[in-house]
């Protein structure tokens, strides 16, 4: 049949080319049928069309050209969902977000594509201990050669992170490190918590996946946000749970 796309015009699709997404991606569920698209000029990338939305294009690679040591722990029932007897009968890609430098293109790790080309199905999973981040730089393992040389040489005892992603890569992928990373929140419990104004207000906390999975991080935010006059502090029934990809959907679906 002839499909009519954004990107590449009008373009022929076999039927047995096209690929089933009983549950759609993240972000977009109504979509469910895709198509695999290969370029060698644009090797390693390929594109996976939509064929219900012309708009709808994703670029994918397999992880294996940014991480050498990717793995995913997979389950019987990903398996069921896929119609497949064994893991050795899957293909593991991850979406890409482009931009102007090469240098700044990232993968989503964190949600990546399992497809059974035989059987033409595919499905999105998440990550969810915190290994992965959804916005892995591309040339992580250059840059992270690259970052070890220049923060060994700072001769520090300690790298204190803001960012829940950050930590989690330096605390986990990191091996070589001659130095001790520390979450901003465990350095403020160790040294001592600021007196902070009153705040009369009413607040809860969701932990972020890269820092209570990643890093282990959970009593040292609430320690701090205790710490706070005023402020009345309300656990959350689930406070870890993850919240679905949110940066995957953030990257992917702007106007979310």
């Amino acid at each position: 049949m002839l499909v009519q796309t954004s990107r590449f015009g009008e373009i022929e699709v076999k039927d047995d080319q096209i690929i089933s997404f009983p549950s759609g991606l993240i972000g977009f569920s109504e979509d469910h049928r895709f198509v695999i698209r290969e370029d060698e000029a644009a090797a390693p990338f390929r594109w996976l069309q939509s064929i219900d939305s012309e708009d709808l294009a994703f670029v994918m690679i397999e992880p294996h050209v940014s991480i050498t040591n990717y793995e995913l722990e997979l389950t019987n029932d990903h398996l069921k969902k896929l119609h497949a007897e064994k893991t050795e009968d899957l293909s593991v890609y991850s979406l890409v977000t482009m931009a102007k430098k090469m240098e700044d293109v990232t993968i989503n790790l964190q949600g990546p594509l399992l497809f059974n080309l035989e059987k033409r199905l595919g499905i999105q999973i998440i990550v969810q201990d915190g290994r992965y981040s959804t916005s892995h730089s591309l040339f992580a393992e250059k840059l992270k050669k690259k970052n070890l040389k220049i923060l060994n040489s700072l001769d520090v005892d300690c790298v204190v992170t803001v960012c829940a992603g950050c930590g989690s890569t330096l605390k986990n992928d990191y091996k070589e490190k001659e130095f001790e990373v520390m979450d901003i929140t465990e350095i403020l419990n160790k040294v001592g918590l600021v007196k902070y104004k009153p705040i009369n207000a009413t607040v809860t906390y969701h932990d972020p996946c890269h820092l209570r999975r990643g890093q282990g991080v959970y009593d040292e935010p609430r320690k701090i946000l205790k710490s706070i006059p005023s402020l009345k502090f309300v656990e959350m029934e689930i406070p870890d749970q993850c919240c679905g990809a949110g940066g995957g959907v953030r990257d992917r679906k702007s106007v979310v």
